[in-house]
């Protein structure tokens, strides 16, 4: 099945005519092409039509408008130096990168048929103009053509004299191609310095951690300043999670395994950066995951006792590690934090197969009293001592 599909962008409703430019919009050298008859991707008929300017009218119709584009920008592409990739390639890396599987019949969480194109959004009823999408600053995927492009229209990137057509492409689809499709590692630069926007949501909004270098540079550019985020209330604990989850296009969790090795790779003892906070915000976003009043309608209980075990599994293991001097009592936080109920969810998933969580979880009774009674009930001191951990009810803890 060949369709275009629209991935429609969390930004905010803009006009695509006479917005202001930015970095990520400049345009490649204009690239010329001598229109033929015989040419079978271009409709020359069509495209003359919309760009004379007599006929060209306010009605015109939307996704026309961008089908007719379509093998403009793919003439364009090919001719900056975009390699053409092969179908079945394409939709795998498609699905590798997006979650979004071409081959299937079967609709996805927040993918609408508009009836030529499937449209994606964080709001599943966007805005409709004279029966069309409302214009704003999405992307599209192309699997006529194995390449994805802009919201571009006819009068954005091409014109016509006589037989021969100028196309000028956005910078930000040559070098997105490029990259993801052709794995042409020296757009990476310019990506991230002119369409961070874009290359951050790669990771935490579609869950394409298996870039290595696109990961770090996420990871790199959050800020992990937890003490100074917190005393000025800048603390944003969805951006953080998404570092470590996701939501699949079916509307399941995705945990992000390759975040975790990341992290373990970057973790050092003795770190002077802000990288030293990790295992404080862990701690401070445990309580905000497994607050019930938070990502209510996009996390089960299930799916937060998952995140939460792994987030806590990882954490842990420094408690462990004398070069680290830890502190944070991160499986008796989680034990403080869960219900019963929780429990059970742990139980009934053999605590999701992490090798020593069982262990580490009989071993922190002691460090669930101490979070109760020293952060949660009061502060620990001469008048409030810390529980005694001479008590036989801690015998397993020590």
């Amino acid at each position: 099945m060949k369709n275009i599909v629209f991935i429609l962008f969390f930004l905010s409703v803009l006009s695509c005519k006479g917005q202001n430019k930015s970095e990520k919009d400049n345009i490649s050298q204009k690239i010329i092409v001598k229109l033929e008859k015989k040419d079978t991707i271009i409709d020359i008929v069509q495209v003359k039509k919309y760009l004379s300017g007599n006929n060209y009218t306010k009605d015109m119709s939307l996704v026309k408008n961008i089908e007719l584009s379509l093998p403009i920008t793919y003439k364009g592409l090919i001719n900056n130096g975009f390699i053409p990739i092969l179908d079945q390639e394409f939709k795998k890396k498609i699905k590798e990168i997006f979650g979004l599987d071409l081959t299937s019949e079967k609709w996805c969480t927040n993918f609408s048929n508009y009836g030529k194109f499937i449209g994606y959004s964080i709001d599943p009823h966007p805005k409709m103009e004279n029966g069309v999408l409302a214009e704003s600053e999405d992307f599209l995927i192309v699997d006529k053509y194995n390449f994805i492009t802009g919201y571009l229209f006819l009068e954005g990137i091409s014109e016509i004299k006589n037989n021969v057509i100028n196309i000028k492409l956005p910078m930000y689809v040559i070098s997105r191609n490029k990259y993801l499709f052709n794995d042409d590692q020296s757009q990476f630069s310019w990506l991230i310095n002119n369409d961070e926007y874009f290359m951050k949501s790669l990771v935490t909004t579609f869950g394409y951690t298996e870039d290595k270098k696109l990961l770090k540079w996420v990871i790199d550019n959050t800020d992990l300043d937890y003490f100074t985020l917190r005393a000025n209330s800048l603390l944003n604990f969805n951006e953080f999670g998404s570092l470590f989850w996701t939501k699949n296009c079916d509307g399941k969790l995705k945990l992000h395994p390759n975040t975790f090795k990341m992290f373990q790779e970057l973790y050092k003892p003795n770190d002077n950066s802000t990288m030293r906070f990790l295992l404080d915000y862990i701690a401070g976003y445990l309580k905000y995951l497994l607050d019930k009043d938070n990502y209510k309608g996009i996390l089960t209980e299930e799916d937060k006792v998952k995140i939460g075990a792994n987030l806590v599994y990882f954490a842990e293991q420094y408690k462990y590690n004398p070069k680290f001097k830890d502190s944070n009592r991160m499986m008796g936080r989680f034990r403080y934090f869960t219900s019963e109920d929780y429990d059970g969810i742990l139980k009934k998933n053999n605590y999701y197969h992490l090798t020593k969580f069982k262990e580490w979880w009989d071993k922190a009774e002691y460090d669930e009293d101490f979070v109760r009674e020293c952060e949660y009930d009061g502060t620990c001191g001469r008048d409030n001592p810390q529980p005694d951990p001479t008590n036989p009810k801690y015998k397993n803890s020590f």
